[in-house]
């Protein structure tokens, strides 16, 4: 007969499962980790010195399967530098934008003593100089990536390397 008994319970243990870190934000190398109800510090995550404001941000997440997307919003403290940076870049990319189109319809309108080619080269570079401040304005000088998530965690990149030093390493889960 066999030494083995079909009733007793698993001799191999399974892995221990880390607890949940609960609400926080960490560091994960370059990287921050932060919960879906956490706040960030009051330190600007572009420039590392204290923030003066907050801005709104809003991101969201597209997983493959299920396919369905997870919006997450996150008020992202700023330094009056960084603040003014980003209102006068938008701005100034509203402006190029206003400038290039409202020059088309003149370089149109106009017989200019050029080439037709070389005319037309010019109505298609202000367009893509329009197009390309445009684009500027919308992302608003985009100010952090979202890298990756699971279940309520986000990780960001482009954060500063001083606002990183004042968080806790991640426990990971």
């Amino acid at each position: 007969m066999s030494d083995i008994n079909p009733y007793a319970p698993p001799t191999v243990l399974d892995p221990p499962v880390k607890p949940d870190p609960g609400v926080g934000v960490w560091r994960d190398g370059s990287l921050f980790v932060t919960h879906r109800a956490a706040n960030l510090p009051p330190v600007c995550v572009k420039t590392g010195l204290p923030a003066v404001g907050w801005i709104d941000m809003r991101f969201t997440w597209f997983d493959l399967l299920p396919m369905h997307g997870r919006l997450f919003t996150m008020r992202v403290p700023l330094s009056k530098s960084s603040l003014w940076g980003r209102r006068q870049g938008t701005w100034i990319s509203i402006g190029v934008a206003a400038i290039a189109f409202a020059i088309l319809p003149v370089l149109v309108g106009l017989p200019l003593p050029t080439t037709p080619l070389l005319h037309q080269s010019l109505v298609y570079v202000d367009v893509i100089v329009g197009l390309i401040a445009v684009f500027c304005a919308i992302t608003c000088w985009h100010i952090l990536g979202m890298c990756r998530m699971k279940r309520d965690y986000f990780w960001f990149a482009g954060a500063h390397r001083r606002f990183l030093e004042q968080l806790p390493p991640w426990p990971g889960i």
